[in-house]
């Protein structure tokens, strides 16, 4: 019954966009028509409840006393320049860590962290939370760190990261537990988090994955393999689909190679330049940093054999389009999903894995380095995890999809940097300039409607999209209107902003404006 609701919210989901879509073809916009926004709202929080059905909504989770101390310190390390690299990326491991084991379920199989809440309930926004962290571990244990070590929160005790991965996987996808993740229909999210599945899977797989008896290996491919068959949209999902696919594939499970292909070939349409792709509806945003350049390297690593040439020269032309776009004062941040902005330099995080001679394993930690520090000098941990918003939380940034673990994938930098052993060029070599500290420069880009400027002497990057004009939009706030719908509806209303966040002529990496820490 669950499930047949689920798939008529999908459905209304899908409605709803196609009645907007053609009254906006007809040239019926919200501005001449102010009823056409509550009606599609409307329709939204009425699937939503269907969908979830405020799973979760009133309950509250309580934050943990042990973060009081730990928010500030890694603050202090952070800004500790005597403190070596390796020594404070260490202890942001286990900050994340900490995070981890103080809001997991007791079965290991979800993360429920304290904040704002989505519109996917408690189940699924707890998935986020387990699948969207443990990557981050899965790549310390590749690496070749010890699988055991220390809980932060108690020195004394041991954690084992093999059974932390594996209890997780094994609860989760399992059909008779109480604690299963579910089945997963037409656009559903846990496709998504299917995918970071999969990369906990494939990372581990010597030491998780290889002690698996052959009834949990069908378990855990069989939920996989639903994800695999699903409809999805039309942009960076299609992406999961080709991950969970190779990934089935080189663990040698059941998967169809045909579907993939055909998938890939249809995501591949959507390219543009300099290694970036539009990503429909929105266009061109950083989605292609902490999605779409994710996704492909770790297919990549998965099946070297996949489109191998243009696969690499996609991530070598993103990773040098990012080093443009990052700097000791942050980023020009614009477009949806902004609380995963930590994530933005993974594309040149991975670039020694692609043996790219033109970025500098010293520069590319550079490039992860300042954009951490940047952020968590301005507050952007809490509780164990990234925050809910640019800086601190902010609901009129933090998207309605957004729960308290979405915003993990902030860690997807993390990841590929983690790869790399203690001892690799990566973590050891001396930092070394990024382009923002040489130069001025200036990156014309027609494809993506964007010109990408750099003014070394004030350390200011900006995105210009001509096509928006001189633009400046006024950011809504989370109003006591909207909170009480809220508080009635028992899902998010909050600001969608779309307009300040992509229909602005210029995005600064300085912080006035449309942010401020």
């Amino acid at each position: 019954m669950h499930k047949t609701v689920r798939t008529f919210a999908a459905a209304l989901f899908r409605t709803k966009s196609l009645v907007v879509a053609c009254l906006k073809r007809v040239g019926l916009r919200r501005a001449a028509l102010p009823w056409l926004g509550v009606v599609s709202d409307t329709m939204r929080i009425v699937a939503r409840r269907l969908y979830c059905g405020g799973d979760g909504w009133a309950e509250a989770i309580p934050t943990s006393a042990y973060f009081d101390d730990q928010d500030p310190e890694l603050a202090r390390s952070f800004a500790d320049e005597a403190m070596s690299d390796t020594e404070r990326y260490k202890g942001l491991f286990d900050y994340f860590l900490a995070g981890f084991l103080e809001f997991s379920a007791p079965s290991g199989e979800r993360v429920s962290y304290p904040g704002f809440k989505g519109n996917k309930g408690r189940s699924v926004e707890g998935l986020e939370g387990f699948a969207r962290t443990v990557p981050l571990f899965c790549a310390w244990l590749a690496s070749g760190r010890p699988a055991v070590i220390s809980d932060p929160r108690h020195p004394d005790i041991e954690v084992d990261l093999r059974d932390v991965v594996r209890r997780g996987i094994l609860t989760g996808t399992d059909p008779a537990s109480a604690a299963y993740w579910g089945d997963i229909v037409d656009y559903d999210q846990r496709i998504v988090e299917a995918a970071d599945v999969a990369l906990i899977l494939w990372l581990s797989r010597d030491h998780v994955w290889s002690n698996f008896s052959p009834s949990q290996r069908h378990q855990v491919s069989s939920w996989l393999q639903q994800a695999a068959k699903r409809n999805v949209h039309a942009n960076n999902w299609l992406l999961f689909r080709v991950q969970i696919i190779e990934t089935l594939r080189s663990l040698g499970m059941p998967a169809d190679e045909g579907l993939s292909a055909e998938t890939y070939e249809q995501f591949k349409s959507l390219y543009l330049e300099s290694g970036w792709f539009s990503d429909p509806p929105k266009g061109v945003d950083y989605y292609n940093p902490w999605a779409i350049s994710y996704a492909l390297f770790w297919i990549d690593q998965v099946n070297p054999a996949f489109d191998r040439m243009f696969i690499r020269e996609a991530l070598r032309q993103s990773g040098s389009l990012v080093l443009h776009l990052v700097g000791p004062n942050g980023v020009p941040i614009m477009g949806r999903s902004q609380c995963y902005r930590m994530a933005i330099p993974a594309p040149v995080v991975m670039q020694p894995a692609l043996a790219n001679v033109h970025i500098h394993p010293g520069q590319a930690r550079r490039a992860l380095d300042v954009v951490w520090k940047h952020f968590i000098a301005r507050r952007g941990l809490a509780q164990g995890r990234a925050e809910q918003g640019y800086y601190q939380a902010d609901p009129r940034f933090l998207d309605h999809y957004s729960g308290p673990g979405s915003c993990q994938w902030s860690l997807r930098s993390l990841v590929p940097a983690f790869l790399y052993p203690e001892h690799s060029a990566f973590w050891q070599a001396p930092q070394q300039a990024l382009p923002i500290e040489l130069a001025d420069y200036r990156i014309s880009l027609p494809k993506l409607g964007w010109i990408v400027e750099g003014h070394r002497a004030s350390g200011e990057i900006v995105i210009r999209i001509p096509a928006n004009g001189q633009q400046q939009n006024i950011v809504e706030g989370h109003s006591a209107a909207r909170r009480f719908a809220e508080r009635l509806l028992a899902t998010p209303f909050r600001p969608f902003n779309d307009k300040a966040k992509y229909k602005n002529g210029v995005y600064s990496s300085t912080t006035e404006g449309l942010h401020s820490p």
